[in-house]
C-alpha cells in the first residue's frame, strides 16, 4: 500500500467486501511486479528472491510507468525494462552482496564496518555517543543500503537519491554509505539528546529532510574525502 498509493486508479468497479480497496484497484500493478520478481528469482539463481527486492523493483516500475508513452504505451515493455533494470543493478553494482549475506549477522556487521569508520571519522561525537548507547549500524542502516533508502522517504524524495546513486555504479556501496552519513548528519543534534529507545526509533523512522538536501550534505562529505575528482563530479551534479 505504501508504494501503490502513488498510482491513480479508477474505482468504477465496486470493491468486494473484506478486500483491501488499495489492493483491489491496483491488482494489475501488483501482479506485474510479482511476475517481474518471479522471473528474476528464476533467472538470477545466485540471488533468488530475497525480501526487499520488491521495494527496488517498484521504484523502477513507478518511474517507467510515468513515462509510458516512451514505451509505446505498452505495459509489457515497461515490465521488460523493469526486469532488465533489476538485473543490471545486481550485475553492475555490489548491492547484491548485501542480499547474499542478509541472513548472516556476522557477515552483515563486517560489511558495515566501512560505514562505521566513516561515521567515526566525519561525525566523531555522534559515533562515540552511539557506541555508548550500544547502537551499532546493523540495527538501523542495513535496511537503508539494501533497499536504497526507499523506506526512508516518500517516492518523490527518494528519486533524486536514486539518480545520484545510479551515477556511481563503480563505487555503489561506498556512495550509499555517504548518503547514509548525510542522513545521520541531519539528525545529529537531536540524536545526541536521546536515550537508547528514542534514538533507535529516530534512526529507524522516516526522514523528513528533502532528498536534494540529503544529496547536498552527502556531496560535502564526499568531496571532503575524495578530493579533486569528486569536485569535478559535483560541478556536473553527478
Amino acid at each position: 500500500n505504501r508504494c501503490i498509493q502513488f498510482f491513480k486508479f479508477s474505482d468504477e468497479e465496486d470493491c468486494p467486501e473484506g478486500v483491501d480497496p488499495m489492493y483491489f484497484y491496483h491488482m494489475e500493478h501488483v501482479r506485474r511486479i510479482e511476475r517481474i520478481l518471479y522471473i528474476f528469482s528464476k533467472t538470477m539463481l545466485e540471488f533468488g528472491y530475497i525480501q526487499g527486492m520488491n521495494e527496488i523493483a517498484f521504484i523502477f516500475y513507478y518511474v517507467y510507468h510515468l513515462t509510458l508513452p516512451i514505451f509505446k504505451d505498452k505495459m509489457e515493455n515497461v515490465e521488460s525494462f523493469v526486469y532488465q533494470s533489476l538485473v543490471s543493478l545486481f550485475k553492475l553494482t555490489n548491492i547484491g552482496h548485501l542480499y547474499l549475506i542478509s541472513k548472516n549477522a556476522t557477515s552483515v556487521i563486517e560489511a558495515l564496518k566501512p560505514f562505521s569508520a566513516i561515521i567515526e571519522e566525519q561525525l566523531p561525537e555522534l559515533s562515540r555517543y552511539l557506541q555508548r548507547l550500544n547502537i551499532q549500524p546493523v540495527l538501523y542502516s542495513f535496511q537503508w543500503f539494501s533497499i536504497m533508502f526507499t523506506q526512508k522517504h516518500d517516492i518523490p524524495e527518494v528519486l533524486p537519491i536514486w539518480d545520484s546513486l545510479l551515477a556511481h555504479l563503480d563505487c555503489f556501496l561506498e556512495y550509499e554509505f555517504y548518503i547514509g552519513l548525510a542522513h545521520l548528519a541531519v539528525i545529529n543534534n537531536r540524536l545526541l539528546k536521546l536515550d537508547y529507545g528514542d534514538a533507535l526509533t529516530l534512526l529507524q523512522g522516516k526522514c523528513s529532510t528533502p532528498g536534494l538536501e540529503i544529496l547536498r550534505i552527502c556531496r560535502k562529505y564526499w568531496i571532503k574525502t575524495h578530493g579533486v575528482l569528486a569536485r569535478l563530479a559535483d560541478q556536473f551534479k553527478v
